[in-house]
């Protein structure tokens, strides 16, 4: 059985990516930049395949290969015995579950943005549910073990946020702050793509998980120049937003600064009173 894809020509760059499966090898070849690179690789049982694509970064040309499969290949292994060098568990007595930890760690770090302008998909690379877009979850549950583990990583995630800081400060003036960021719930560019207000934008919280994960990374990195260049400013325009979306109350307890009409992290309370619970924050200088 033969698969192949169409060729695509980003910048008059074609790419054509093809397999051969028999009951018990692959062979894989990729054809770019005009160099032919083919590998065969044994296999237990024959294999399934969904489909099989080319991509290059939008708008611009597929690098041209550097080296044979075997050069390739020598680099991802590199890649990934630093990976468990610095990640790897190992649950004494239980095999199973170690595997499974492997498993989720080699997906966090597949589906892993690197460049500064992308993040975490919320399936990662395993599913097309969420559509492929950025939630609060990348801040909350992944880029911790990044933060620890991949300092450099972490920072170009965080990165990301920083870079669709104008799209932040925007939608903060849509709701009538004239200072401040308030990040979309769910998006790729920056902008909100959740088209359901109570279950989208009203989950202010976002801007207090971003602001968490850039405290987080200071405590475990000091990284200064990220402070100065990208931290700072996210967090202080975070705060801007609080500041002026928040109002204050009197209270039998005293004076109480809220908030009305949000969506807590629980997301299933929508448009309710001071449904964020408080915590505590790490310091950020």
């Amino acid at each position: 059985m033969n698969f192949a894809t169409a060729q695509v020509s980003p910048r008059q760059t074609n790419v054509t990516i093809t397999t051969q499966t028999s009951h018990k090898a692959i062979t894989l070849g990729v054809l770019a930049m005009g160099e032919a690179l083919t590998q065969t690789i044994e296999l237990a049982d024959k294999p399934v395949l969904d489909y099989i694509g080319a991509v290059s970064v939008i708008d611009q040309p597929l690098p041209a290969m550097v080296g044979d499969f075997a050069t390739i290949a020598a680099d991802s292994a590199q890649y990934w015995r630093k990976v468990w060098a610095n990640s790897a568990i190992t649950i004494e007595g239980d095999d199973q579950l170690t595997q499974a930890l492997h498993y989720n760690l080699f997906q966090l770090n597949q589906a892993a943005g690197r460049d500064g302008v992308t993040n975490i998909a919320a399936k990662g690379l395993s599913g097309t549910g969420y559509e492929g877009h950025y939630f609060w979850d990348t801040e909350m549950y992944m880029l911790p073990y990044f933060i620890y583990t991949q300092p450099e990583l972490a920072r170009q995630l965080l990165a990301y946020r920083y870079s669709i800081l104008p799209q932040a400060r925007k939608r903060a003036k849509a709701l009538g702050v004239a200072q401040g960021a308030l990040f979309a719930w769910r998006t790729i560019n920056g902008e909100e793509a959740s088209a359901y207000y109570p279950a989208g934008t009203a989950q202010y919280h976002i801007n207090a998980d971003i602001a968490y994960a850039v405290g987080t990374y200071m405590d475990v990195t000091d990284d200064r120049d990220f402070l100065n260049q990208m931290g700072f400013e996210i967090v202080l325009e975070t705060a801007r937003f609080w500041a002026q979306f928040g109002s204050y109350r009197e209270t039998q307890a005293g004076r109480r600064f809220e908030f009305f009409d949000v969506t807590g992290p629980d997301e299933y309370t929508a448009i309710v009173n001071n449904t964020t619970t408080p915590i505590a924050w790490p310091s950020i200088i």
